[in-house]
């Protein structure tokens, strides 16, 4: 699931928008990062759940099948997590917190965020604004020995595009130096 997640991510951002006026209907694909309804997120590095659709821009959309407009979910790439967003490793984070902190191993409080906007082209194809990819500033908290509280051990920034591959694939090379 991971490497299928991650090549919907570097598709979806590949989106572009139209920066006419009289924009067309946004592209947005049908393939999510994940299932839109899924409270757990197994292959992926943290546990993403559904409360989180929006800030990884998947939501329904009205598309056009067998002469019918019916409401599908599909994926875009304005990625918006937002200050005070808080994500954990495991599903069970949201247990009674005393045997939440048995499982936990690694929770993200975001602390200030920008929203990653699409590269936008007029209709000659020319690019009028490039992909803003946006901005997460987080921390990074740990249990204690004693598993009896949450421990801040790092503040970090990564574009919001890059934030969405951490959740998905863990951090990179350059982050885990950071994280040790």
């Amino acid at each position: 699931m991971k490497p299928k997640a991650l090549q919907i991510l570097d598709s979806a951002l590949r989106i572009t928008e139209s920066a006419d006026k009289k924009p067309k209907k946004k592209p947005r694909l049908t393939e999510l990062l994940h299932s839109p309804e899924a409270e757990e997120t197994p292959d992926w590095y943290m546990c993403v759940p559904a409360c989180f659709n929006e800030a990884l821009d998947i939501r329904l959309t009205p598309r056009q099948q067998a002469g019918q407009q019916r409401m599908v979910w599909t994926q875009g790439s304005t990625f918006s997590f937002k200050q005070g967003d808080i994500i954990y490793d495991t599903p069970k984070a949201y247990l009674q917190w005393s045997e939440a902190l048995k499982h936990l191993h690694l929770g993200v409080i975001i602390r200030l965020a920008v929203d990653s906007v699409p590269e936008k082209r007029n209709e000659g194809g020319d690019v009028i604004s490039p992909r803003n990819h946006g901005q997460v500033s987080f921390t990074l908290h740990r249990p204690n020995a004693e598993k009896t509280r949450l421990i801040e051990y790092g503040e970090h920034e990564l574009t919001q595009d890059d934030f969405v591959r951490f959740l998905i694939a863990g951090p990179d090379a350059a982050l885990t130096k950071k994280l040790k």
